[in-house]
């Protein structure tokens, strides 16, 4: 997170729409996150343990941090 948001600071300070995800002061972080696993990380994971079985132990880790992001996002 903090990459985006120092890409939307260098967007603010060149006076340019700031994208996306990456205004510190309005970003959901939680919710940015639980994104960023199930759209990049999951299937990334399952596309690598085709080829490297090993991987698919991470599949339990993804799952197990989507549900403490989820679980931020409900105690707000």
């Amino acid at each position: 997170m903090e990459e985006f948001f120092q890409q939307g600071d260098l967007e603010k300070q060149r006076q340019i729409t700031v994208s996306a995800m990456m205004d510190r002061t309005t970003a959901n972080i939680p919710k940015v996150q639980i994104g960023f696993c199930d759209f990049v990380v999951k299937p990334l994971v399952e596309t690598l343990s085709q080829s490297l079985p090993g991987v698919v132990v991470l599949r339990g880790n993804i799952v197990e941090n989507i549900k403490l992001w989820k679980a931020k996002v409900e105690a707000n």
